[in-house]
């Protein structure tokens, strides 16, 4: 029962503010299992509630372990749904509809992001505003000339994601030089690989600055 009146307030204010949601309400939503699937509606309902208490509750979730909610404001909600797993969910403005945009950052222990993006009705959209990074994107100038080398040696990228609400910047930052071991692959790394790319949101996509 102490749950009804938390979700009639978070079901009237979607019915009244329609695409004006925050991401506390959008968290709240019964759809925030497509990308919460590790924690109940319930489960989200308590972390909401601990957390404007000015509490630190960490609830079970469905691996049987405990997941901890970090950031809650109108902008973001991030939670540690399990250990070394991090997701962030952030509302992007786009017009007159809401983009959700949600980082998966897992340790591995370098870090490594998923993103994925879902509309108001968190229903996964049929086109990324975010633009498939490709190798030429973060090849430094000496790595452009060493191109070969660097696919033979980089078959993969691995990269976290951070998105400042602000600055309304997505920035992805590589962490090939914390896979190796080896200085003289850190060296190869650092120079012939960007360290990091940013994306600008406008016009409801994002842009990378070159």
């Amino acid at each position: 029962m102490k749950h009804i009146l938390p979700t009639l307030i978070f079901a009237l204010c979607t019915a009244l503010c329609g695409h004006a949601r925050d991401a506390k309400a959008f968290f709240a939503d019964e759809g925030a299992s497509a990308a919460f699937s590790e924690i109940g509606a319930t489960e989200r309902l308590d972390m909401l509630d601990y957390f404007a208490a000015g509490q630190e509750h960490p609830v079970a979730n469905i691996y049987s372990g405990r997941s901890r909610l970090l950031r809650a404001d109108s902008a973001a909600v991030s939670v540690e749904v399990a250990h070394g797993v991090v997701v962030d969910m952030y509302v992007l403005p786009a017009g007159r509809d809401t983009v959700l945009m949600v980082v998966e950052t897992v340790e591995l222990p370098q870090k490594d992001s998923n993103i994925a993006f879902y509309g108001a009705d968190w229903r996964p959209l049929k086109k990324s505003p975010l633009p498939k990074h490709v190798l030429s994107d973060w090849l430094s100038l000496a790595g452009s000339k060493e191109r070969d080398e660097v696919e033979r040696r980089l078959p993969f990228i691995l990269a976290q994601a951070v998105y400042n609400p602000d600055t309304q910047v997505l920035r992805l930052s590589n962490t090939m030089d914390e896979y190796f071991v080896d200085d003289e692959d850190k060296a190869f790394v650092a120079q012939n690989l960007r360290k990091s790319l940013a994306y600008t949101w406008k016009n409801g996509k994002f842009v990378l600055e070159k």
